[in-house]
């Protein structure tokens, strides 16, 4: 009876706790910036995770691969206080999650409102809610897209990333994908103003 519930426990432990195996490959897409399609959730993971080299590498592989729901992820990650410490970079703000994590937001959201790794933590703050206010203005977006796809039989797809497209930020721009990814999806555009959503078909 002893060998059986033993058994039971090193099942239902490796059930809940991945291999090293796994752990290291999870590593190696990171650190080589290799994708893998449903690796993403993954990735959302190892950035709330307490692996800190497995955190700053999630935070750039985020600015290359990541969707609409990394956003909130690397913002959160702005207050991220933590250096690998011993490590030498050309750029020290790379030694921080902080740092690769706005650099991946500059990329997603094309939204830069000059967050700098080591300055003071008022000042930080200060940005990070200006990538906050920014995000809530995305989310509004967000819904009125969907609402626009249920509408408009485009049930098959979903949002892969939404942001302003013009400097005069009065037009988000909003690209579609399929599951898996595929070429050829369509993408909207919505007048910041009136949110009037007009459909660009994929070529």
């Amino acid at each position: 009876m002893k060998k059986i519930l033993l058994l039971i426990t090193l099942i239902i432990t490796s059930a809940a706790h991945p291999s090293a195996a796994d752990d290291n490959t999870l590593f190696e897409h990171l650190k080589t910036m290799t994708y893998e399609y449903g690796l993403l959730g993954d990735v959302h993971e190892a950035l709330r995770g307490d692996q800190l080299t497995n955190r700053a590498y999630a935070a750039t592989y985020m600015g290359k691969y990541g969707t609409y729901e990394s956003v909130p992820l690397l913002i959160n990650a702005l207050s991220d206080e933590s250096v690998h410490v011993g490590a030498h970079y050309a750029d020290a703000g790379m030694a921080t999650t902080r740092h690769r994590a706005y650099l991946a937001l500059k990329e997603l959201t094309g939204e830069d409102f000059g967050f700098v790794w080591n300055a003071p933590i008022e000042e930080r703050a200060a940005v990070i809610a200006q990538y906050k206010d920014w995000l809530a203005e995305r989310d509004l977006i967000i819904a009125l897209v969907r609402t626009y796809m249920k509408d408009n039989n485009l049930a098959g797809y979903d949002i892969y990333r939404v942001h302003f497209i013009n400097k005069e930020k009065s037009k988000w721009g909003a690209s579609l994908t399929k599951d898996p990814p595929m070429p050829g999806a369509p993408g909207l555009t919505i007048d910041a103003a009136t949110h009037k959503i007009t459909m660009i078909k994929g070529r």
